[in-house]
């Protein structure tokens, strides 16, 4: 008499699924589980092998090979333990992103004393390590050029007809951009579908001043919506005293007409009282009105349209800023997760954040960006 057909074993990733349905149901019994497996896998198995399956740690199931029914062992199992009980601890209340996840696998690397050389955390060993895990990214439901290469090259033309008059140092580009300071990922980490949240657009305008040598940075310029925000104690002058930077504020964050030329007053005497006359490259946006001539600044305005083709701050300085800024951000987000601080990033700490980030723009950057551009003769 044959012996009945007997039912394959789990494999590693069905394994996995059974203990995130144990933990995300954990009243669910044994037997209800077994009965679960079973009509999702059409595989029928012990209740004394799902008992074993949901007492397993999370390492236990990492393997390159999804389909394998055994484990391969990781290198560094403690690392992969605790990086899993983080996010498993923080998924349900926290946008946990691939950048955070990363930071903080190095601070877990860093306490167990893992160097560089035995490990190297990349965007490729996260991958695994979520493949792993069965952790996937989910999306929390909640400016193209048409200039031709021809009109590009003509304008660089005159461009470079203009700044010749003037040496690379006394040459300064103007710009700003939007920041949205709070603003978190639109997708999470997760190891199932999640609801969405709104997201934070809280925003303020920057905007950026140098030379083409990398010299010379001009304080940021920040814009926000309040004179005195409730986050500066003691008011705006004496919690931005001492900083790099020059505040402002409109109703809606943006740059103005008076704003913009108030600053331009403020270079035009700084570049007196170094006895320099200097070349000022702004585009043409309706808030850059000069409404007089300067003794010391001669602004030229970029061709209308071209300007992320020829301008400097939007050839890479502005992005290395605000990657910058994000690697802070992303920072807060973790310290925040792990300290259970709820509370949102404040104005004040976003413009401190601003301050390090533009300070930490180097020269380098900033004149590969100029050559970039293709404006200035090399």
């Amino acid at each position: 008499m044959s012996s009945p057909a007997q039912s394959p074993s789990l494999t590693l990733e069905e394994k996995l699924q059974v203990r995130l349905k144990a933990q995300r149901a954990p009243r669910m019994k044994d037997g209800e589980l077994q009965l679960w497996v079973l009509s999702t896998f059409k595989k029928s198995v012990s209740t004394s092998t799902i008992r074993r399956i949901r007492n397993k740690p999370p390492a236990y199931f990492c393997s390159a090979n999804s389909s394998a029914t055994r484990r391969r062992k990781v290198k560094f199992p403690e690392l992969e333990k605790q990086l899993v009980d983080f996010f498993h601890r923080n998924e349900e209340d926290s946008v946990i992103s691939d950048d955070i996840l990363l930071l903080k696998a190095g601070d877990i690397k860093k306490d167990l004393k893992i160097s560089d050389e035995q490990l190297r955390l990349s965007n490729g060993w996260l991958a695994k390590f979520k493949k792993r895990n069965g952790i996937s990214s989910h999306r929390l439901h909640g400016e193209a050029d048409s200039s031709t290469a021809v009109e590009i090259r003509s304008a660089r033309y005159s461009l470079q007809d203009i700044t010749r008059q003037y040496q690379p140092e006394d040459i300064y580009n103007f710009d700003e951009t939007a920041l949205f300071y709070r603003l978190p990922p639109n997708q999470t980490l997760a190891t199932k579908r999640r609801k969405g949240k709104k997201r934070d657009k809280s925003r303020i305008t920057v905007a950026f001043c140098c030379n083409a040598t990398g010299t010379d940075k001009m304080n940021p310029v920040i814009i926000g919506t309040a004179a005195n925000p409730r986050w500066f104690p003691g008011g705006t002058r004496r919690a931005l005293k001492g900083n790099a930077v020059d505040y402002y504020h409109t109703k809606k964050a943006w740059m103005t007409a008076s704003i913009f030329f108030e600053w331009l007053q403020s270079f035009n005497l700084k570049m007196a009282v170094q006895n320099r006359k200097v070349l000022l490259l702004i585009d043409n946006a309706s808030c850059h009105k000069v409404i007089r001539t300067l003794s010391h600044v001669e602004v030229h305005f970029l061709p209308p349209n071209l300007t992320s083709s020829v301008q400097p701050l939007d050839a890479g300085i502005i992005r290395s800023f605000k990657a910058r800024y994000r690697r802070r951000f992303v920072r807060w987000c973790l310290d925040a997760i792990e300290g259970g601080i709820k509370r949102k990033l404040n104005l004040l700490e976003a413009i401190q954040f601003s301050i390090e980030s533009w300070g930490d723009v180097s020269a380098d950057c900033i004149r590969n960006c100029w050559v970039k551009s293709r404006i200035v003769d090399a």
